[in-house]
């Protein structure tokens, strides 16, 4: 059968057309990813995502990624998610987002009693500074059962970092991390260090391109010696010096699970 007649915008039911089983509500409602990036959606359209999301009640991930979803992209989600207790991965890369208000109260409906709670959050590519994570560690207190965040390609800088720290603490069950382009430099590193002493399931963390230098390295030497599982650590172009790569050497030697691990552009001696 088809699904209740809406009046969607023409640019929406066109993604959906192309995206999705849409307008079969049949298949739409056994939809397991919906998924419709690069859709060139706009806030018009993504007014929609609620009522979109009613047809797909087992949907376990969302991509609306590089879409312009507009600035109420999180009430909107928390309204979807009321009704997708399956929802378990959202990814909203390159969207524009400046801010994650109003995304601990979305989360909060995917972490009830009944719900199977959000793994994979994708984030990166965004604007998000450090005015805007303000309550990224409330949010991440709603997704006790995270295995992968990306924040990639954001200027957190050092107080992003901090408060990333804050909220790392709610996911102890992480094994991804991506945060390469995130301009954390030293003091973001050492107050991420201080969070990662809480995920100590880690098993890949990329931090390429944040100039860390040599302190930040000394830093991060401290959760390494914890991390039975890292299996892939890249920290290339982070201005680190031989002394930045010995702390790392040091941090690292229990790591008996690393596979890949990449230094390019750290400045190195290749006499030494």
């Amino acid at each position: 059968g088809a699904a209740p007649e809406q009046r969607l915008p023409p640019r929406l039911e066109r993604a959906l057309r192309l995206h999705t089983p849409w307008p079969d509500a049949q298949r739409m409602r056994a939809l397991v990813t919906l998924a419709m990036p690069r859709a060139d959606l706009s806030a018009r359209e993504a007014a929609y995502i609620p009522s979109i999301l009613l047809q797909t009640p087992f949907a376990t991930a969302l991509d609306l990624s590089h879409n312009s979803l507009g600035p109420d992209w999180a009430a909107l989600l928390e309204q979807g998610f009321e009704r997708c207790e399956e929802m378990t991965a959202l990814d909203l890369f390159g969207c524009g987002i400046g801010d994650l208000a109003g995304l601990p109260a979305a989360l909060a409906n995917t972490n009830t009693a009944t719900a199977r709670g959000m793994v994979r959050l994708g984030f990166g590519g965004n604007a998000l500074q450090p005015q805007g994570l303000r309550l990224l560690p409330a949010a991440l207190k709603e997704t006790p059962k995270l295995r992968s965040l990306d924040l990639r390609r954001n200027p957190l800088g050092e107080v992003g970092g901090r408060l990333l720290a804050m909220g790392l603490r709610h996911t102890p069950l992480l094994t991804s991390l991506f945060l390469g382009e995130c301009s954390l430099g030293p003091r973001g590193a050492q107050f991420l260090a201080e969070g990662l002493l809480d995920t100590i399931e880690l098993e890949e963390l990329t931090m390429e391109c944040n100039d860390i230098g040599a302190e930040g390295a000394w830093e991060l030497a401290q959760p390494f010696q914890r991390m039975r599982r890292l299996a892939t650590l890249d920290l290339t172009w982070n201005a680190m010096g031989q002394e930045g790569v010995r702390a790392l050497a040091f941090g690292l030697q229990h790591c008996r699970a690393l596979s890949r691990l990449s230094l390019g552009g750290n400045a190195l001696d290749p006499t030494v």
